[in-house]
């Protein structure tokens, strides 16, 4: 889910940007951040351990582009959540259509109501969903409720702009 890898960023400078390129570049990475990446093809969350090759500043530039390109080696921190792997988040919204959740306090998520109804049962008074088996040491399962910290499995990723949302099943 989460992973650290060393990665090349290719980063496009302006050239009035170029007098603190350092700092330019971080400025562009975090930018970067929480947002999904179709290069990184994962969310980074951070990074650290910035160079270039051969420690030396070099860039591109292409055709009759007005930018610089310059690659960059950081350590990134991704989130790149596999489909079928368990996600823990807590839940913000409750209603009967769908469970809106927040995973590891960072992104969105939600378990369609459709889903949640194979085995559990909403209740417009409480506006909770319940559990509608027993867990295997024979206790009630808690409620589905605002507030309340679940385990699902993701299904799909999606991203849009660079917001990045799961969809998930009831584990």
């Amino acid at each position: 889910m989460f992973e650290i890898v060393d990665t090349v960023v290719k980063i496009a400078v302006l050239p009035h940007e170029l007098g603190d390129i350092t700092s330019t570049i971080r400025k562009k990475l975090n930018a970067m951040l929480f947002t999904y990446s179709i290069q990184l093809e994962a969310v980074p969350v951070m990074y650290t351990d910035l160079s270039f090759d051969n420690d030396e500043l070099v860039g591109k530039v292409m055709a009759e582009q007005p930018w610089i390109h310059v690659d960059v080696k950081a350590k990134i921190m991704q989130f790149n959540p596999v489909p079928g792997r368990v996600v823990q988040g807590k839940v913000k919204t409750v209603s009967d259509s769908h469970v809106s959740i927040l995973a590891y306090g960072m992104f969105n998520a939600s378990i369609a109501g459709e889903k949640l109804s194979e085995s559990y049962k909403y209740n417009e008074e409480s506006n909770v969903w319940e559990s509608l088996k027993s867990s295997k040491s024979g206790r009630t399962v808690a409620p589905i409720e605002e507030g309340s910290v679940i385990e699902f499995t993701a299904i799909n990723c999606q991203y849009t702009h660079g917001v990045f949302f799961l969809e998930g099943n009831i584990v």
